[in-house]
């Protein structure tokens, strides 16, 4: 499990304990949802950017950290996005990908 700001999180390959690495997971493999479950993070909807076919949605969460999701733009109705909404995000644990940091 990988401790951060924003909560722990299962991880496929964890690091040595006590080891300082950051947690990066694209854009595109980040699921958006109105209603949260188990190890979501809670945020508010900033702005949207629409690029052909995928529109990328910029999110804050409670701490003020910055999230970014990218969705095909035909399932912004399924989640009727305005600015200021209320999301939840997760992933799948294999979505993380962890680097170390170096001399920590």
């Amino acid at each position: 499990a990988i401790e951060t700001p924003l909560g722990t999180f299962s991880v496929a390959d964890a690091p040595a304990q006590g080891q300082a690495v950051t947690m990066v997971v694209a854009a595109d493999l980040v699921q958006i949802a109105r209603e949260g479950g188990p190890g979501s993070i809670p945020c508010q909807l900033i702005s949207e950017e629409f690029v052909g076919a995928m529109a990328t949605l910029f999110l804050e969460a409670e701490d003020g950290t910055e999230l970014k999701v990218q969705v095909p733009e035909r399932s912004l109705g399924d989640l009727d996005i305005h600015s200021g909404g209320q999301f939840h995000l997760n992933w799948t644990q294999d979505a993380v990908h962890l680097i170390e940091e170096a001399g920590r």
